[in-house]
């Protein structure tokens, strides 16, 4: 038996939607006359985006001098749309926090996608990419959603998928022919069109439907072309990531070594210890 695509997003939708907080935010954050201590006042109704956002912005990985005690002072600080993306990341842990799934766990998931996002920003960095980091960090966060929308409405069949989706090795590139056959479509054109129906930025959309295949995606191909990177960075299998460095380093126009990415990847491995309670918390 097979599923309609549409019909299981909207069955997630009804399910799981992004709380209030991060709504009333994109609307009045590109209002010139929006305060940022009225945009703190929206984020002060979520106490529990609120206290992982303060969290998070005082870790090491942004390294700020001093302690950001307010959301205020937070958005002074990185700005309003640095902010708004660690809303819109922070938001999307809070709306899931339980899946009805006796495999697929929410702890291996986030520790991959947190992995990813780390990665992908990192990646921005080490090339010198002219790409907006944060969102870079959101991209890569939210790049494997579709996993969450079938665990949360066909636990049954997230249980099924679970050993290629988590694998005790820790490798989570694979391919996606036994979704299909599974289920009639992959977790990658569910995040697609789940973040579509939530009405989040393109970048989001396509790194969540194009992460495995960048180079179908018809615009923003150097975010995505890190977010595939970082996916397979990710996965710490070293042929795959030779291999996808090539890709990368032709398509982006930039240079680097395996050796590079993989001490790249020990310090999100890090930096991925120092945030994971944060955002599980």
């Amino acid at each position: 038996m097979t599923w309609i695509l549409n019909d299981v997003v909207l069955q997630c939708d009804d399910m799981v939607s992004l709380p209030e907080i991060y709504l009333k935010l994109s609307e009045k954050i590109d209002r010139p006359e929006t305060t940022n201590n009225e945009l703190a006042d929206l984020v002060k109704l979520e106490p529990g985006v609120a206290s992982k956002l303060l969290t998070i912005v005082n870790s090491p990985f942004y390294g700020l001098a001093g302690t950001i005690a307010t959301p205020a002072h937070a958005i002074s600080i990185i700005g309003r749309n640095d902010f708004k993306n660690l809303v819109l990341g922070s938001s999307v842990v809070e709306v899931f926090r339980k899946l009805p799934c006796q495999v697929f766990t929410l702890r291996r998931y986030w520790e991959h996608c947190l992995l990813v996002a780390i990665c992908s920003k990192l990646l921005g960095k080490h090339w010198r990419l002219n790409e907006d980091r944060e969102q870079l960090f959101v991209a890569g966060l939210l790049h494997d959603i579709g996993k969450l929308v079938v665990a949360q409405v066909l636990p049954e069949q997230a249980d099924l998928l679970a050993p290629v989706w988590q694998p005790v090795d820790g490798g989570c590139v694979g391919d996606n022919t036994g979704e299909e056959a599974l289920l009639g479509f992959t977790h990658a054109e569910a995040g697609a069109e789940l973040l579509k129906a939530w009405g989040l930025p393109g970048l989001l959309q396509l790194a969540a439907g194009h992460h495995h295949q960048p180079e179908l995606a018809g615009s923003h191909q150097t975010a995505l072309h890190i977010v595939y990177m970082a996916n397979v960075l990710a996965s710490g299998e070293r042929e795959a990531i030779e291999q996808s460095l090539k890709v990368c380093l032709q398509v982006l126009g930039v240079e680097g070594s395996t050796e590079a990415l993989l001490e790249l990847r020990e310090e999100a491995q890090q930096e991925k210890a120092q945030l994971i309670g944060v955002y599980l918390s």
